[in-house]
């Protein structure tokens, strides 16, 4: 099972090592001034003594069903047309299930006359999921937006006004969004959210039972700790999640000309890891992917 841990950074190293004894992996952490959040990879056998040394600690410990998943959060262009959309509270209420976003506001397209980048959509591609925030017209939404949807391979969900719309290339369209102008913290507008975020699930363990029909070729948490064993320099990335996992491998953020060498040449079980995974150049920032399915 997969968990989030909200807590002080005070004695947080106390539940660190309960975490590494039990044998569960820390998959994220992110550090304020005085708080801690981490997304921790767990048994079911263990979570009792976890949830007992968070209740000790005063921190809140809960599910996380989307972690190890990676998700493009998609705005449209930042025109008078298209914005506001609720972005931000998207994007925080995926993060609070475990998910790693990308916030992606388009370049191009102005009012019903959507443009997408290559780049743009390779971007896309290269996440578990993508979310789409549109608008509050019915014939924009099945006429105009649907076109920019048609080259993306990963599941689609789309946000907007209109409780039911027909739109090709969408796995999955949640209404009751649309354009706002104040923030999504009405016990309706977490209704909202839910659904959102269930239908994500949904869609999400149907794409990893297509991926890994059998076990994935190996466990992506213990990659994540041999990156960090074998390749030091990874500790010293000041972006959050300096190793993403995602649903068919890991992002990494290092410069791919600099180590994607030393990536592939990790020993995983006696062989290469770059005889197992396809080591590859993202498109953020030059980053280093690891994918293990195409």
């Amino acid at each position: 099972m997969t968990l989030v841990y909200d807590g002080g950074i005070y004695r947080f190293n106390e539940l660190q090592e309960l975490i590494e004894d039990t044998g569960s992996f820390i998959l994220r952490r992110e550090d304020t001034a005085v708080s801690v959040t981490v997304v921790i990879a767990a048994s079911t056998k263990d979570y009792d003594v976890i949830q007992r040394k968070s209740d000790e600690l005063g921190g809140k410990l809960s599910r996380a069903p989307l972690a190890g998943i990676e998700i493009a959060v998609v705005a449209p262009s930042p025109s008078g047309r298209h914005l506001p959309h609720p972005t931000c509270d998207i994007a925080e209420y995926l993060r609070r299930a475990g998910a790693q976003t990308i916030l992606i506001s388009l370049a191009r397209g102005v009012g019903q006359e959507p443009l997408v980048q290559v780049s743009e959509e390779r971007l896309m591609n290269e996440c578990d999921a993508a979310v789409f925030m549109m608008g509050d017209s019915r014939y924009c939404l099945e006429t105009k937006k649907a076109r920019i949807l048609r080259n993306l391979k990963v599941p689609v969900v789309v946000t907007g006004g209109p409780d039911r719309v027909s739109m090709p290339n969408v796995d999955t369209y949640v209404g009751g969004f649309g354009r706002r102008a104040t923030r999504m913290i009405r016990n309706e507008d977490i209704v909202l959210l839910d659904r959102l975020l269930g239908a994500l699930d949904s869609l999400l363990e149907d794409r990893r039972r297509v991926l890994y029909p059998a076990l994935p070729p190996i466990s992506l948490p213990a990659l994540n700790r041999s990156i960090q064993a074998h390749i030091p320099e990874i500790e010293k990335v000041l972006s959050p999640a300096p190793i993403t996992i995602k649903l068919d491998g890991l992002r990494i953020k290092l410069p791919y000309d600099e180590f994607s060498e030393r990536v592939a040449s990790l020993d995983v079980n006696g062989r290469r890891l770059g005889d197992l995974a396809r080591i590859s150049r993202s498109v953020l920032k030059d980053y280093i992917l690891v994918r293990f399915q195409d």
